[in-house]
């Protein structure tokens, strides 16, 4: 499948499955229109209160709309969630590139990503629903596993921060999300105990870890 915001939207309500109420949160029209799309379609997801991460907050963070400042014609608007390195976009575009400085040998320095804004706010969010899911397990890659377990691809040309490649799949009723990186898989659902639905064949090195015991 593809995935354009709407799809998006409809994916992510459907696989959260009603854990985080969702709402339009409004930026300031300076904001770049990727990002204010988006947080108009995510908003309630993204402001959440202090200490209760949602959907957008587990590996990397995505900051609420009570946190985004521009300063000095830029705008940081995600953090690695122990604010290890930061995400930023030049303001007076529309669909920037994204920028980080998770290079830490130069303090401060800025360097340009591999996707534009629209791009990365698609993969941050199957990234972060993958690692956000009641049910998560990591195994190791193997090429058989979308067609065992019924996924399809998810069309996107993604990377993480990296530049490693990543892929997704999604199963036909939308409650199944995988990640393939660069170090094997991570599958994640909020409605499927997962341990119970992939076959024996890849449980070898199988590590299941519900959300709320982690």
């Amino acid at each position: 499948m593809s995935l354009d915001l709407p799809d998006l939207k409809t994916l992510l309500e459907t696989f959260h499955h009603g854990r985080w109420a969702n709402r339009p949160v409004e930026l300031p029209d300076a904001f770049p229109r990727a990002l204010r799309d988006f947080y108009h379609t995510f908003g309630g997801l993204i402001d959440q209160p202090e200490g209760q991460p949602g959907p957008f907050a587990f590996q990397d963070r995505l900051l609420p709309s009570r946190d985004l400042r521009a300063e000095d014609g830029f705008l940081v608007f995600a953090t690695e969630h122990q604010e290890c390195w930061r995400y930023r976009v030049p303001l007076g575009n529309d669909d920037p590139v994204v920028e980080t400085d998770v290079d830490d040998a130069v303090a401060d320095r800025f360097l340009p990503l591999f996707h534009r804004l629209a791009e990365f706010l698609v993969t941050f969010a199957l990234q972060e629903a993958v690692l956000s899911a009641a049910w998560l397990v990591d195994l190791e890659d193997d090429p058989r596993l979308p067609d065992a377990l019924g996924l399809a691809p998810v069309a996107l040309q993604a990377t993480d921060i990296f530049n490693h490649p990543l892929e997704f799949f999604v199963s036909g009723d939308q409650k199944t999300l995988m990640m393939r990186h660069h170090r094997g898989i991570f599958i994640g659902s909020n409605v499927h105990a997962l341990q119970k639905t992939i076959p024996e064949t890849f449980s070898p090195g199988l590590v299941h870890s519900p959300t709320q015991d982690r």
